[in-house]
């Protein structure tokens, strides 16, 4: 909240609040459909995966996560590797 602060100083602070919030940090195995079934809670609506890992873990990532049943508005957010 405090870097959103920092950041996003144009958003109103109710917003900013709303927005944290919302979001949850859950951690597994991001190549085992099974271990995301276990934290992932498709009732809870869309899901945004932000995933910032090595390239050649992008697919079996995402094979992962389609095979653990994200729902249709989900989004996955890939960050470009660097080195």
């Amino acid at each position: 909240a405090e870097a959103l602060a920092a950041f996003a100083k144009d958003v109103p602070e109710a917003d900013r609040s709303a927005l944290v919030g919302r979001l949850s940090y859950r951690q597994a195995d991001v190549t085992d459909a099974a271990a995301l079934r276990a934290v992932l809670k498709p009732d809870e609506g869309p899901l945004v995966a932000y995933l910032a890992l090595p390239a050649p873990v992008f697919e079996p990532a995402v094979r992962a996560l389609t095979a653990a049943g994200v729902g249709p508005d989900s989004r996955v957010v890939i960050e470009k590797p660097h080195g």
